[in-house]
């Protein structure tokens, strides 16, 4: 018997700098009625931090996304290098994976990575999720025999002390 799919859901997600706190996220569903979309992530970022005066709560954009129930995550088996995880590009000469989102120096971006046959090299960037940003390319150049399960603490390195709140995607797959 098959299961049935749960439907794809749209949300909006907010974008705060909370004084005290630094930057987060809410989210809500989308409704149809934008100023009841917006009130309702006001008040969601306000429950979240319900000792901070709200005038002092700064909203930075929002963005709206999908919600899915397949998997998020991008899968590191053991002894898998970087340019392994670039699996379905066709052999393209440069690849990208989006691995996850971060706050850097108080704009959300979500983090690239690009797999360069040229260079041949595995470089970040981060991609603005709102619209007055632009993209941070970083010009450090990632051997793409290292080991996938050492790209969290590279990233880390790589985006340094002006990275908040970084959101990865990647796990390590359960073998047996």
């Amino acid at each position: 018997m098959m299961q049935a799919k749960t439907p794809a859901k749209t949300v909006l997600v907010g974008f705060f700098e909370v004084p005290g706190f630094g930057p987060d996220i809410v989210e809500t569903p989308i409704t149809g009625k934008p100023s009841e979309q917006y009130a309702r992530l006001q008040a969601a970022i306000r429950a979240r931090h319900p000792k901070v005066d709200p005038k002092g709560i700064i909203k930075k954009g929002s963005v709206i996304e999908t919600r899915t129930d397949t998997n998020p995550f991008i899968e590191m088996f053991p002894g898998q290098t970087l340019s392994q995880l670039f699996r379905d590009d066709d052999g393209a000469p440069e690849a990208f994976l989006e691995v996850g989102r971060v706050f850097f120096c108080g704009s959300p971006g979500n983090i690239r990575l690009i797999f360069s046959r040229a260079s041949g090299a595995v470089m970040i960037h981060i991609m603005p999720i709102l619209r007055n940003d632009s993209v941070v390319r970083f010009s450090n150049k990632i051997s793409p025999q290292r080991q996938a399960s050492e790209l969290p603490a590279l990233i880390e390195e790589v985006l340094g002390k002006d990275a908040h709140k970084l959101e990865l995607r990647l796990r390590t797959a359960v073998t047996k």
